[in-house]
């Protein structure tokens, strides 16, 4: 009689342990989709419209010279994507005329992008080349959050790649020397008197920390790497800075007609 009653005791206490512990598992089970739910719900694109892609051609056309000018449009559903399409369409309109379609005014330049996606990164960079002059180029950059459909700040930027926003400017300016030394820029033929003192100020000037800001234009390419818009001095050639790119990871310095967009 005493095993029979400790059996039961211990099956029965076994049986409600059994009982509770399912019922843990069932919470912690439902708890988990849940939470699985709501990161699938997090992690929408906000496309705003599913049938294009996250970057398209909204206008294509001939520019002044008749090179091939594509205009781009972002297909985020949010306040900021909206700001950047007023942007690019500013943009368009300083040099094209939708009046009985899309067309080349007087003068227009070549305006064309690229677009690269890096996890929750879309970048966009779009140059408006002027073929008058090879000093004319623009470049114009943005980072959206496909997810949020909010700014990525180049603070933000430099932060995914692991720089400190205070060694930014002296990153990159070390790297453009290493890339860009002094003896490649300047030809040393000395074809006027002072060429190389004013080459030497040109070059300091490029390097200079004012002129390799954590303002500068950047993105991220088709492999992740940041890359930034820096405007070269040249003591050859006309006033102000032809704006080429950096790339910080490769620590590769870019000529503007070098980058295939």
């Amino acid at each position: 009689l005493i095993l029979i009653v400790l059996g039961l005791s211990g099956y029965i206490v076994y049986d409600k342990f059994m009982t509770k512990q399912e019922v843990k598992d069932n919470e912690t089970i439902k708890t988990n989709q849940e939470n699985n739910d709501e990161l699938k719900e997090e992690k929408k694109v906000l496309k705003k419209d599913e049938s294009k892609e996250l970057v398209y051609t909204l206008y294509e056309s001939k520019s002044s010279h008749n090179l091939d000018t594509k205009i781009p449009k972002v297909n985020i559903d949010s306040i900021y994507a909206d700001k950047v399409n007023n942007e690019i369409l500013a943009l368009m309109y300083e040099n094209y005329e939708t009046i009985d379609g899309f067309k080349c005014k007087d003068y227009c330049s070549q305006i064309i992008y690229n677009s690269y996606l890096n996890d929750n990164v879309l970048s966009l960079i779009i140059k408006d080349d002027s073929a008058e002059s090879p000093n004319a180029h623009k470049y114009f950059t943005y980072n959206i959050d496909i997810y949020t459909g909010e700014e990525i700040t180049n603070k933000e930027l430099i932060k995914i790649k692991g720089i400190q926003e205070d060694e930014f400017p002296t990153k990159l300016s070390n790297i453009f020397k290493e890339a860009y030394p002094f003896d490649k820029y300047y030809d040393g033929n000395n074809n006027y008197g002072g060429e190389k003192e004013f080459a030497t100020q040109t070059y300091d000037e490029t390097v200079s920390l004012r002129n390799c800001s954590v303002d500068n234009p950047m993105f991220l390419n088709e492999n992740g790497e940041l890359n930034v818009v820096i405007g070269v001095y040249y003591y050859a050639g006309g006033e102000g800075a032809t704006y080429s790119l950096v790339n910080m990871d490769t620590k590769q310095y870019i000529y503007y007609e070098n980058y295939k967009m």
